[in-house]
């Protein structure tokens, strides 16, 4: 009796947060889990492995009903964190285009969520959004012109009317991030790295990249940029995967903010025509999930490859189902969104060998992957709430959340406790 009076009790509380209208209430969309998940296909571990490790799913946000986009089902495909809010990109598979971008507080310590407020759209896919000076932008394709974005005003949490609607050159975006109070956008084939000045909207070419798919701004106002692999324009195929034509590799580059390139690094992968790539940085490494290509760690200073994962895979389900979609940080690990495979988690360890690199040699240990077998797909993967603490003996645990973009299961919200012994040095981006 006790765990239903826990469940209604979440209900309840989810049910009085605002919401747009009755067939996107939170009390219809928010579904209570409380499901232990358990990790497979870990790998060797040269350091101390965590002594313990739980993940629970505790809550899907299910995508908005049809009928308020177009009657067109939207998949979550983006999830962002700003202090205690989630802001989840919905999209559509293929065309014709539709999406919605939901605000989600997260409750007293991410433990209750609620959805806020809504926008939906009938002829635009959403593919991430950023809060940025108390504005929300909303990055994606508009039928019949491309890469389009939205500007949203957002006061507790509640989105007001559109503020700004601006056409981008390029087919998609695909990336945003926020650069000295304005907005740097990667748009996809053949449109590169694009600005957007927050106050008047206008856009101006940054650098010129084939297939830009990711964008980070690091501390200092450098750009890392990530490029898929694609056919060379002459060739008369664009994002190709097969043989035809001539290929370029993916590529992370660092620029300056005016532009001008640090470092450029070839990858392998990234090579599925309008598939998903996104990167992760921190002050000394960056993390770049490439698809068919899974996951490379890079020195941010010089751009040296520090290690390379490949893709998850699952026994009777095609590979290009499970590919590395994206990847999110959290301490000592990093977390990647594998498609039908669900999430996985690598440990980043101290290593021996490597390349010759400003950065001290490490490596990725995979502690294992949950597969949610419910028709889900992960599409991208954030964190938050995260806290540390001391234990007996010294050991360390942390506790937090991981955040997945599940397409048609919405966003999800998985719980995740380890613990690590006194004498493991933790090794963050």
């Amino acid at each position: 009796m006790k765990k239903l009076i826990f469940v209604f009790a979440l209900t309840g509380l989810a049910a009085c947060a605002p919401s747009a209208n009755s067939v996107n209430s939170s009390a219809l969309r928010i579904v209570p889990q409380n499901v232990p998940l358990n990790l497979v296909n870990a790998g060797p571990s040269s350091m101390a492995a965590p002594l313990s490790l739980g993940l629970t799913l505790t809550f899907d946000i299910l995508p908005p009903a049809a009928s308020s986009t177009g009657n067109l089902q939207t998949y979550a495909s983006d999830i962002t964190i700003n202090g205690n809010y989630a802001y989840t990109a919905f999209n559509t598979v293929g065309a014709p285009q539709a999406g919605a971008v939901d605000v989600i507080n997260l409750g007293l310590l991410g433990a209750l969520p609620y959805i806020d407020s809504s926008k939906y759209f009938s002829d635009f896919d959403v593919n991430t959004a950023v809060y940025s000076a108390g504005y929300v932008w909303a990055l994606g394709a508009k039928n019949d012109i491309g890469a389009h974005i939205k500007k949203f005003p957002v006061s507790l949490g509640n989105l007001g009317t559109v503020a700004a609607e601006i056409d981008m050159v390029g087919h998609a975006g695909t990336g945003l991030a926020v650069s000295g109070g304005n907005l740097v956008a990667s748009v996809g084939a053949n449109a590169g790295v694009q600005s957007v000045n927050a106050t008047s909207g206008a856009v101006a070419a940054v650098v010129s990249v084939n297939d830009a798919r990711d964008i980070k701004v690091l501390a200092n106002g450098d750009l890392l940029v990530l490029s898929g692999g694609s056919c060379l324009a002459s060739s008369g195929v664009n994002n190709c995967d097969t043989s035809v034509g001539t290929k370029t590799p993916p590529r992370v580059t660092r620029y300056t903010s005016a532009g001008v390139v640090v470092w450029s690094t070839d990858l392998v992968g990234a090579t599925i025509a309008q598939s998903k790539s996104a990167l992760v940085s921190g002050s000394t490494y960056a993390a770049a999930s490439l698809g068919d290509g899974g996951l490379s760690m890079l020195c941010l200073a010089d751009g040296a490859i520090m290690n390379t994962v490949a893709p998850r895979t699952l026994s009777g389900v095609a590979p290009e189902l499970t590919v590395t979609n994206a990847v999110a940080a959290i301490p000592g690990m990093l977390v990647t969104a594998d498609g039908a495979a669900g999430v996985s988690l690598y440990q980043i360890e101290s290593s021996t060998t490597g390349p010759t690199s400003a950065c001290a040699k490490v490596k990725l240990t995979a502690l294992g992957t949950t597969t949610f077998n419910d028709g889900s797909s992960v599409n991208n993967v954030s964190s938050g709430n995260f806290t540390a603490s001391i234990g007996l003996l010294g050991v360390q645990i942390y506790a937090g959340r991981i955040y997945a973009a599940a397409g048609a299961k919405g966003f999800r919200t998985i719980d995740l406790n380890f613990q690590l012994t006194a004498a493991t040095t933790i090794i963050s981006l």
